[in-house]
């Protein structure tokens, strides 16, 4: 058994892909009721319109994402905060690529599956594994 983790430097969580053909991931840190996502997408990159029951907060540290919510078309830069209610619709797409983060509430399930399927989920103590 090893130390329960309460720090962590996002550069050592593992990447998770997030796509089929693995060519987006994110590093996930996952707690009892929530998600943190860390995102460093490219340009160009496309997500999907969709929907989930957690509420999601999308923050943006570097570049910008066009997005459509519920319908409305909303650019979002750097400094720039969202929320997304459960159930309302989102998605869009980079021109410029970005950093930013996720935070999901309760853990998206697809999220946590992924994390299982690609052996990057923590252990009990919260240590995620080196890949």
């Amino acid at each position: 058994m090893s130390e329960r983790q309460y720090v962590y430097k996002i550069s050592e969580l593992p990447l998770t892909p997030m796509t089929a053909d693995e060519t987006l991931k994110a590093r996930f840190l996952l707690g009892k009721d929530s998600m943190l996502s860390f995102l460093d997408n490219p340009p160009n990159t496309i997500f999907d319109i969709h929907d989930h029951e957690c509420e999601q907060y999308f923050m943006v540290f570097e570049g910008s994402v066009d997005f459509i919510i519920d319908g409305k078309e909303v650019h979002i830069e750097a400094g720039d905060v969202a929320y997304f209610p459960g159930g309302v619709s989102h998605g869009g797409k980079t021109v410029t690529g970005f950093k930013g983060m996720d935070i999901f509430c309760p853990a998206r399930e697809p999220h946590v599956e992924r994390m299982i399927k690609y052996g990057t989920m923590p252990n009990e103590d919260g240590v995620y594994p080196k890949i």
